[in-house]
């Protein structure tokens, strides 16, 4: 019988190769355990800066302030289509885009979060059904369009820059809304509220989605234009200082 040398060296040698990755990866691994102690109180130190310095609690104390303007904003609503009437614009998104060109993304994300568990806790819209089921939806709405709008204009903010973020932004936030209506709304408020829309909504579940994408679409040229006219307003404040002028 006949011993192929040539495989056997090359088992060996692959085998050898994948004890030293192995090792390797094992002291990165320890290593990084040993110096996790003092990774976290770095982490610490670096918060409580972060909180107690002065520029950062002005930060938070704007951040509280368009969380409770974006909330405020909530009880202002008006329906765009006859057809769908119980879907209503409301203005809570543009205290939220402030914050996004202050501060950046993250801000913007704290303030929709802020405004959210407000909305819940204190304007739950009498049948807390509607609520529970629309509001998930309008939190991802809200954070596509601002995304959109942060990925475009993170950088700085050009009117050319502008329109087709604004064109993204609302053709990304019709997509998202046609498709948790699809997938969401329609099968949970047929379960839960008693509300089957292809037998009660006129023109069925397809008319349905349609009055939705016209909805969204509108809904999504407002916040543009409005965002729009106030971004201008107050590009010369002393108070609000946008970061990508």
């Amino acid at each position: 019988m006949r011993v192929d040398c040539s495989s056997f060296l090359a088992i060996k040698s692959g085998w050898e190769k994948i004890k030293s990755k192995l090792f390797l990866h094992c002291k990165n691994c320890l290593s990084y355990c040993y110096q996790l102690p003092r990774n976290l109180s770095n982490i610490f130190s670096f918060l409580e800066g972060f909180i107690m310095s002065n520029n950062n609690t002005q930060k938070l104390t704007i951040i509280a302030m368009l969380s409770a303007i974006s909330f405020v904003l909530s009880y202002f609503q008006f329906p765009l289509l006859p057809m769908v009437d119980f879907l209503k614009v409301e203005f809570t998104v543009l205290p939220i885009l402030i914050g996004l060109f202050m501060f950046g993304l993250g801000s913007a994300m704290v303030i929709l979060i802020i405004r959210t568990i407000l909305w819940v806790i204190i304007n739950p819209g009498g049948v807390p059904i509607y609520t529970y089921i629309g509001l998930p939806m309008n939190f991802v709405a809200v954070a596509v369009f601002v995304f959109i709008l942060w990925l475009f204009l993170r950088n700085r903010f050009k009117i050319s820059h502008y329109i087709l973020a604004a064109i993204a932004g609302i053709f990304a936030l019709t997509v998202v809304m046609v498709l948790l209506n699809y997938v969401y709304a329609i099968p949970v408020f047929s379960k839960f509220a008693g509300y089957n829309i292809a037998t009660m909504f006129p023109g069925g579940v397809s008319k349905y989605i349609i009055a939705v994408a016209l909805f969204n679409l509108l809904q999504g040229l407002i916040y543009s234009v409005s965002f729009a006219l106030l971004y201008w307003a107050l590009r010369g404040s002393k108070v609000i200082k946008f970061k990508n002028q």
